[in-house]
């Protein structure tokens, strides 16, 4: 996507130069008049010259006033490339409601000014053929109607208002985006005024849906001057010299110019706007100063002393490249032939400069791996052959990432799988993977930095976008190196977020000079790392052209070449991230800065534009990998038999996960759609796009369920004989719907528990399964516990699954066998079950309004409901005294709020009402209540299940919302205030946690955080675990968005008021313009004493990874654990791989996965210490492995580390297991 935009130039290297930036253009009437009939002569075309503009502005030559110098009111852009350089600030007005005003203050006006006066200021028109009509309104009176600009060729407009005074539009500045800038004049009467006090302008656009713009810009457009040494020094015969730029900028008629740098002067004219002037004198050795004037037609602008001092010498590396938009600019299609082509012809251009000096020769940085696999599907035999050989020989470097992720959306295990296609084609052409690269996205999660160490890569290129929503990000970290350390502190990563972002050498794709190597950019960009204080003589600087998916410049070498042929600094050097990287690691690496911390991202929350879709994919990322863990516990180790999936899987079985991962990666990727998925939704292009994105989520749910249904057992699932529990991803409303025909008769399931400590927790069977009686049977014969639901379906506690294995229920057949009371008890605080089995008919009773609140206890939490609103206005937990809810803000937990508009004001926030609370299930073992509304703000309905289950100390939610379709920009969360004042808020995330605020990186995003899966709420003696696996969006203590209307926060405080974020369409560009249909988001409150990660840990992995349910054989054996998992917690280590027995204990360490390698040769197990201590792992494994060994990764082993060797808090250790 673009970043921020300005004018490519590129000035020629001699002596003394003038560059004219800005040029004479001809007329054309642009837009409709208020009053035709009062509208002065507009001038006609002509040839382009300086009589255009002299005669534009007339023979008027009183003075100017400032017409914009304040920003009043309207969404800003910074470095939006307008007629004149040097203006930094755009206030922007587009033809969308809630965005299309935009208002500056002019400059006081002069007292003497009483008989009319001048203003001037900056304007930017949109160009396209859809054209909108906006009111410029001048202070109280005076009105003018203005139309965009349907194509280049209208560029000026003559108007006069019925009150006399005038208006004159000269757009003649066309950018590289095809856009048009230029000067508007302003000649009021003295009745439109009030001397002494400063005139409002204001730009008003139609209530519209479109992002056309109109711009204004902040500026004093008093003639003015600014002269700057720059950063070059150029070799001559007679010596070396420094460049000067001196530019001019202003307003009216051509001006003449005189400029005297000591004892030089030049004279010149030059047209209206901004000028530059070059020039060359004898570098300085020493600080000295240089006397400079420069005079505009006699007046003096500037008159100093001139700072010189001698020039650091630098080197540059470029590091070349295309930016990846897997759309955006085309559709899908398009691109990966796009990007085919340019690989081809970066191949080329290596070959091509294999004669070159080495610091100009071709080098070509490949981001991402998606458009690698798409050149190798096409290659022939000859082109593969050519690109292997310019990847080994150093010419083309792969990079780790797929493409560029939205690494907030990953969970753990998915941050391996970014890097797995990369490493695959590496290892295969056995050359080093060192370097992770992205592009435009600012922000990665924490767990980036283990997951990247562990596949050896040594260094993080974040070349994020310049300007849009990015926070902080470039302020605080551009340029400013440092290794990241892992939430271990085991791993580090020589991380860079590049100052110039990606982009600064963007020019158009159209864009046609003999050297696409822009010496201004080059140059300001080296001046602003003097400004920041930048204490290296060496940089890495990104480098690519036209826009993104752009080409390989075919001019670099020779521009490189003749550039260090001329000067003397800086040097350039076309290298790979991994040269740069080495290069300057080398030398700067021991005195590089340390930094722990998220580096919280900024544009997951565009994810939640597309609610539904996301939601999907997560559950997917989560299925996948239940499904490579259930096939490794069927099979341990060792070739199944039957129709069980082996885990020495066939090739297929290897290239199905990889598919199915290589969707949700795709769905996960930043490029949600086009560049106009907002201001034209509608468009075919954008519809196209937003198809194909859609169907990179809709292919992942699908292969992913395949997989699981392969790994459960196969065939007999897909026949129907087969029954599951709340699937991966699922809700409460999971199962088969009771409308089914019934299913063939099932005696026997297996529960399956894919994480890999003991469960006890709630199994769902669908309603067509038949159960006689409804009796459940554990294997020794006991009756479990188990309640029919009015959904129909058998629910069931499934007690003390273990952990890596598995349980054998039977259903119906078997007799009831009494037992005396027990406790079974779970790693999440235990559950008292009943002595008989729970025989209930459905309970539905209906409560309508009220002034009582209605409820439902468990024994150990309860719930109340505020009649009002509908949100839990009570929470009451046994044991544990005290309230936990907050309600002088929200009427309770849980609250719908629906933003209307940018600003997060309380009059634009509304909360549901009028709702219907129904208790569906009355227990004993399950009590559901349901509270349904049609009154709720954005939606056609809302619907909120609450559900606990007998003994378990929690309280689980789906809200289910059916959203209307809204375009004007809207957000919708659920609040959560509860009451823990003084509390410390904690996030979790990919391999870690950490605390707001204190454990983010400077430059992290505060307005919004990404949750991965929970936050958690403490005191130092109770505390609130919120699980949100589908809902990853978190604002902390206050509504913060849209942030580019409320302001990018750089602080954030612990609150126990939780906004869980989960729609917005805040974009104005790549996200979708709006969303409709229903969409479920799961929540689970789960009430603690002290904060313990490890048991956040778990109570989010238990919903993100369910008990799993099948069919199964009767005369078979459900599969034993495949490992037992304890902790010596520090102590000596104990050998439990021969089979001895080990009980399993309440270890900080867990298992993450199993999976088998990609050869079939051995499992694959992963194991995290979520605890706060070191913890020592003690494996019982149910087959005796041949070997275990510690590797990273790829698979190989870690020279010295033992598997029972101490693991740090949240400490990652993979072991590689032989059976």
């Amino acid at each position: 996507m673009p970043a921020s935009r300005s004018m490519p130039r590129h000035a020629p290297a001699i002596h003394v130069t003038t560059t004219l930036v800005l040029r004479c253009l001809a007329l054309i009437t642009v837009v409709a008049l208020v009053q035709p009939h009062h509208a002065a002569p507009v001038h006609a075309a002509r040839a382009v010259g300086q009589n255009v503009s002299d005669s534009l502005w007339g023979g008027d030559q009183r003075p100017l006033v400032s017409g914009c110098v304040r920003h009043q009111e309207g969404p800003t852009h910074q470095r939006y490339e307008s007629a004149h350089r040097d203006s930094t600030l755009a206030i922007v007005s587009r033809a969308r409601r809630g965005e299309n005003v935009a208002a500056c203050q002019s400059a006081p006006i002069p007292f003497e000014m009483t008989r009319g006066l001048t203003l001037a200021f900056l304007l930017s028109a949109d160009v396209d053929a859809d054209v909108h009509t906006w009111q410029l309104e001048v202070g109280p009176s005076t009105r003018f109607a203005l139309q965009s600009p349907a194509d280049e060729s209208q560029r000026a407009i003559a108007l006069t208002a019925p009150n006399g005074a005038e208006l004159i539009v000269d757009l003649f500045h066309p950018d590289r985006n095809g856009d048009l800038s230029g000067h508007a004049l302003l000649r009021l009467p003295a009745e439109a005024y009030r001397p002494g006090a400063p005139i409002t302008l204001r730009l008003v656009g139609e209530s519209g849906t479109s992002d056309r713009w109109l711009m204004m810009f902040p500026y004093d457009v008093q003639p003015r001057a600014h002269v700057r040494a720059l950063p070059s020094i150029i070799r001559r015969l007679d010596g070396t010299l420094q460049e000067l730029r001196v530019e001019v900028a202003h307003f009216g008629r051509s001006k003449s110019v005189t400029v005297e740098a000591g004892t030089t002067r030049l004279q010149q004219r030059v047209p209206r706007g901004y000028s530059e002037i070059r020039l060359q004198v004898p570098e300085a050795t020493t600080k000295t100063t240089l006397p400079m004037r420069v005079s505009v037609d006699q007046t003096t602008v500037l008159d100093e002393a001139l700072p010189m001092a001698p020039v650091r010498r630098m080197t540059v590396y470029l590091l070349h490249h295309s930016h990846l938009d897997i759309g955006y600019t085309h559709v899908q299609g398009e691109v990966a032939k796009i990007q085919v082509e340019n690989l081809r012809r970066a191949v080329q251009l290596t070959e091509r400069a294999t004669g070159a000096a080495d610091d100009s020769r071709f080098r070509w940085v490949q981001e991402g791996m998606w458009p690698v696999e798409r050149f190798l599907e096409r290659a022939s035999p000859e082109e593969r052959e050519r690109f292997e050989a310019a990847v080994r020989s150093g010419a083309i470097e792969i990079p780790a990432l797929y493409a560029n992720q939205l690494t907030g959306l990953a969970h753990a295990e998915e941050l391996f799988e970014m890097t797995d296609a990369a490493q695959r084609l590496t290892r295969s052409l056995d050359v080093p993977l060192r370097t992770a690269w992205i592009s435009d996205v600012p922000g990665y999660t924490w767990g980036m930095v283990p997951a990247l160490a562990s596949r050896g890569v040594k260094y993080f290129s974040m070349g994020t976008n310049r300007g849009d929503r990015i926070g902080h990000i470039i302020e605080e970290l551009g340029d400013r190196p440092f290794y990241w350390e892992s939430p271990s502190g085991q791993e580090r990563v020589l991380s860079w977020v590049h100052l110039a972002g990606y982009s600064l050498f963007h020019t158009g794709l159209h864009y046609r000079e003999a050297s696409r190597l822009d010496e201004r950019r080059l140059l300001d960009y080296l001046d602003s790392l003097t400004r920041r204080d930048f204490p290296y003589d060496l940089t890495l600087l990104r480098y690519n052209i036209g826009s993104d998916n752009g080409p390989p410049d075919e001019t670099l070498t020779n521009a490189v070449y003749n550039w260090n042929a001329t000067h003397e600094t800086p040097r350039l050097v076309v290298a790979t991230a991994s040269q740069a990287f080495e290069a300057f690691e080398e030398k700067y690496g021991e005195s590089l800065p340390v930094r722990r911390g998220e580096l919280t991202p900024y544009w997951e929350d565009g994810a939640y534009s597309t609610a539904a879709e996301t939601v999907m994919n997560l559950a997917a990322s989560a299925r996948l990998v239940q499904a490579a863990t259930v096939a490794a516990i069927r099979c341990g180790g060792q070739p199944c038999k039957g129709s069980i999936a082996p885990t020495r899987s066939p090739p297929s079985d290897v290239a199905d996960f990889s598919e199915a991962w290589r969707n949700v990666l795709l769905y996960n990727e930043h490029t949600w759609g086009a560049w106009n998925s907002i201001s034209q939704p509608d468009e075919r292009f954008v519809r196209q796009q937003w198809t194909a994105k859609r169907a990179f989520a809709e292919a992942a749910d699908a292969q992913s369920r395949a997989l699981l249904e392969r790994a459960l057992g196969g065939a007999e699932l897909t026949q129907g004989s087969g029954v599951r529990g709340q699937g991966s991803g699922g809700s409460q409303e999971s199962g088969v719907s009771s409308e089914e025909p019934p299913s063939p008769p099932v005696t026997a399931i297996d529960v399956y528990n894919t994480l890999s400590w003991p469960r006890t927790e709630l199994v769902l069977l669908p309603a067509s399964l038949l159960v006689s009686n409804d009796l459940v049977t554990d294997e020794r014969g006991r009756t479990i516990p188990a309640q029919r639901l009015a959904s129909g379906e058998l629910a069931f506690l499934a007690e003390n699954v273990p952990g890596l294995g598995a349980a054998r229920y039977r259903l119906g057949s078997a007799p009831a066998v009494e037992r005396p009371d027990e406790t079974a008890s779970d790693e999440s605080g235990g559950a008292d079950t009943a002595t008989q089995r729970i025989q209930v008919n459905p309970a539905a009773v209906t409560v309508v309004g009220g002034s009582s609140s209605h409820g439902i206890d468990n024994g150990s939490v309860a719930v109340d409901i505020d009649p009002q609103s509908g949100a839990i206005g009570r929470l009451r937990v046994r044991g544990m005294d005290g309230s936990w809810v907050d309600r002088s803000r929200w009427p309770g937990l849980n609250a719908y709020i629906h933003q209307a508009g940018r600003k997060p004001d309380p009059a634009h926030l509304k909360t549901a009402a009028s709702p219907r609370i129904v208790v569906e299930d009355a227990g004993p073992l399950v009590w559901t209540l349901v509270v349904s509304t049609d009154q709720v703000p954005a939606a056609s309905a809302l619907q909120q299940r609450i559900r606990l289950v007998r003994g378990q100390p929690r309280v689980e939610i789906v809200d289910k919302i059916v959203k209307q379709d809204v375009r004007d920009p809207e957000s919708v969360y659920f609040a959560f205030p509860f009451d823990l004042g003084g509390g410390i808020t904690r996030v979790g995330t990919a391999w870690g946690h950490y605390q707001v605020g204190d454990e983010q990186v400077p430059g992290a995003s505060r307005n919004y955080l990404t949750a991965r899966d929970w936050v958690d709420v403490s005191t130092p003696e109770r505390g609130v675990t919120l699980v949100t696996p589908d809902a990853l969006m978190v604002q902390v203590g206050e509504i913060a968005t849209d942030a580019n209307v409320a302001g990018w926060k750089s602080t954030l405080a612990s609150s126990p008021l939780l906004y869980s974020w989960v729609m917005n369409n805040f974009w104005t560009t790549n996200y979708k313009a709006s969303q409709s249909g229903a969409v479920s988001f799961r929540y689970t409150v789960v009430p603690h004493g002290a904060f313990d990660s490890a048991a956040a840990y778990r109570a989010a992995a238990q919903v993100r990874h369910p008990l799993l349910a099948t069919g199964a054989n009767p005369t078979d054996g459900a599969p034993a654990p495949l490992l037992t998992l304890r902790d010596d917690s520090g102590s000596r280590s104990r050998d439990t791989t021969n089979g001895e027995e080990a009980r399993p204990s309440r270890s900080p360490l867990v298992v993450t996965s199993v999976k088998a390698s990609t050869d079939g040769s051995s499992l694959r197990v992963r194991l995290f210490n979520a605890g706060a201590e070191p913890a020592r792992p003690s494996l019982t494994w149910r087959l005796r492995p041949r070997r275990v060994t510690v590797v990273n990764a790829n698979g190989e082993p870690i020279k010295g580390a033992k598997p029972d060797a101490l693991v740090p808090p949240l400490g990652v250790l993979t072991l590689d297991v032989v059976p």
